[in-house]
C-alpha cells in the first residue's frame, strides 16, 4: 500500500467477505498513526448493527499508543459533513482516510470532490470492483484474497503477538465477534489461556446463538473456575480483558458473578442483561481492590460513566 500511495492519493482493497480488507485496513491505519499521521475512519456499509461495532472500533484504536496520530472515526454519512468536521477540528489537513465496506462507487466519487479541500489519501476496502470514471484520480485496486481464518493469523503474526495455528485462530475468530483490533487483544489472551471452563461455556454460548436466543437472560450459566484462568494476582487484569472484549453480552453476567463470589473484587455491580462491549450510558460503580493496574481499567471502560474506587 505504501508503494500504490507514492504514486497514487486513492488505494483499494477489494474482496470477498471474510477475505482479510478490514484487517488489512485497520493495521495499515494503525501503522500510520503510529508514524504519527492523522486517520479518519468512515464507515460505509448500511449494515444494521454497524454503528455500535464502529463505535467500539474507535474506542478501542484510541486505547492504542500511536505517537502524535490521532484518530476521528464517523459513524454516519454524507461525506462532506464528515470531512468538514475532519478540517474544522484541526484534526489535520494532511491525513489518511480510510473508507471501510464502500458499497456504491458514486460515494468514492463524494470524497474525490471533497478532496479538492483538504489533503488527505484515501485508502477503500470494498465486495466490488471499482472502476474509476475520473481519469485525473485513478484508484489502484489491491485484491485480497485470504480466508478470513488465515488472515487472522497473518494480522496477529503482524503485531509480534505469539503465533498462533489457523485451527485456533478460526476458534478465536468465531468465539470472539468483534473488530480487529479487539480480536487482536482477546485472540492473545485466548490463545494463552483457553482453558476447558471456558471453552465449555463459548461452546454453550454458542449453541444458544444458534437457535437465535436474544435475551441474555436465558443463556445458560456455566461455572468459570477463576483458579484455571489466572494465578496470583494477575486474575484482575486478565478478567477485565474478558469483560472488555468478548462477545456475548451474558459473559458479563456469568462472570461478573463469578468474580462477586469466589475472589470478592467486585461490588454493587447491576446486572448487565443487555450491554455491549464497553459500558456506555448507564451510571455504575466498580469497587477494585488489590488491582494491578488501574491504568488498565479507566482504559477498557473508556468513556462509559464510571467510579472507580
Amino acid at each position: 500500500m505504501d508503494n500504490t500511495f507514492k504514486i497514487h492519493k486513492y488505494c483499494v482493497l477489494h474482496g470477498v467477505g471474510g477475505s482479510g480488507k478490514t484487517y488489512a485496513a485497520v493495521k495499515y491505519g494503525y501503522q500510520r498513526m503510529q508514524s504519527g499521521q492523522n486517520v479518519a475512519w468512515l464507515k460505509c456499509d448500511s449494515a444494521a448493527n454497524a454503528e455500535s461495532s464502529y463505535r467500539d472500533f474507535a474506542l478501542g484504536v484510541s486505547r492504542y499508543p500511536a505517537n502524535n496520530g490521532r484518530l476521528a472515526a464517523a459513524l454516519t454519512l454524507p461525506f462532506h459533513l464528515v470531512m468538514n468536521d475532519i478540517v474544522q477540528n484541526d484534526i489535520g489537513r494532511s491525513f489518511l482516510l480510510i473508507l471501510d465496506n464502500v458499497e456504491n462507487y458514486k460515494d468514492v466519487e463524494q470524497i474525490v470532490t471533497v478532496h479538492t479541500q483538504a489533503k488527505c489519501e484515501v485508502l477503500i476496502t470494498t465486495r466490488y470492483s471499482l472502476t474509476p470514471t475520473n481519469q485525473n484520480q485513478p484508484l489502484e485496486s489491491i485484491p485480497v484474497i485470504l480466508p478470513s481464518e488465515q488472515a487472522c493469523v497473518l494480522f496477529f503474526q503482524s503485531l509480534d503477538v505469539r503465533k498462533i495455528s489457523t485451527e485456533d485462530a478460526k476458534k478465536i475468530t468465531e468465539a470472539c465477534n468483534q473488530l480487529p483490533l479487539r480480536i487482536h487483544v482477546a485472540a492473545r489472551y485466548l490463545s494463552k489461556n483457553f482453558t476447558e471452563p471456558v471453552k465449555s461455556y463459548l461452546t454453550a454460548v454458542q449453541k444458544e446463538k444458534a437457535k437465535k436466543v436474544t435475551n441474555p437472560d436465558i443463556y445458560p450459566e456455566v461455572s468459570l473456575s477463576i483458579d484455571s484462568l489466572a494465578k496470583k494476582n494477575s486474575i484482575t487484569h486478565q478478567l477485565l480483558l474478558l469483560l472488555s472484549f468478548l462477545d456475548p453480552d451474558v459473559i458479563y453476567i456469568a462472570l461478573v458473578k463469578e468474580w462477586c463470589s469466589k475472589a470478592h473484587k467486585l461490588t454493587n455491580i447491576p446486572m448487565l442483561a443487555s450491554r455491549k462491549f464497553i459500558p456506555k450510558a448507564s451510571d455504575f460503580e466498580v469497587h477494585v481492590l488489590e488491582l494491578e493496574d488501574l491504568g488498565l481499567v479507566s482504559q477498557i471502560f473508556q468513556g462509559s460513566a464510571l467510579t472507580i474506587h
